[in-house]
């Protein structure tokens, strides 16, 4: 399912946010003080205070909440509370290190033609690059031409399109 981990809050304390519960099965290489694999146990009784429950999950999809008593619950938050925030969202991934021409990395990439991708390096050592503006993708392009290579790093940008930039296509 979606979820990525959970916080907890109980007894009056404020939510730990300090800490994350990570799913179960999780390995426990993961556990530090930041992490923990310890499953959160609940218990219902009439005069146990409220535990309330924070879930770090993919908002496209959904939780299975299982107990030992009641059945799997498949909980999701509707498309419609996320879909704008989705759509509007930019992304940087760091990109290191990628083998590609001497000018500029061959990186295939997803279309959207809402978004479009941008490259920033440095070209000199601690001096970062302006965007190029939209790279092309060229995941199709055999490399057999024995040009000269150079291994890049840097940041792949994926940023809305401004209005007025047409679509690309395909």
């Amino acid at each position: 399912d979606g979820l990525a981990g959970y916080f907890t809050k109980a007894n009056g304390q404020e939510i730990n946010f300090a800490q994350m519960h990570l799913c179960f099965g999780a390995p426990d290489t993961l556990k530090s003080k930041y992490f923990t694999t310890e499953d959160m146990q609940l218990s219902f009784r009439e005069d146990d205070e409220v535990e309330i429950v924070t879930l770090l999950m993919d908002p496209r999809g959904g939780v299975n909440a299982s107990s030992g008593i009641l059945p799997t619950k498949f909980i999701e938050i509707p498309p419609s509370l996320v879909r704008g925030a989705m759509e509007h969202m930019e992304m940087n991934f760091l990109v290191a290190p990628i083998i590609g021409d001497y000018n500029s990395p061959a990186i295939p990439l997803a279309k959207d033609s809402r978004k479009k991708w941008e490259w920033v390096s440095q070209k000199t050592a601690g001096v970062w690059s302006e965007p190029d503006g939209e790279i092309a993708d060229r995941s199709n392009k055999a490399k057999n031409d024995f040009k000269a290579q150079q291994i890049h790093e840097g940041y792949l940008s994926l940023k809305l399109k401004k209005t007025d930039e047409p679509e690309e296509k395909s």
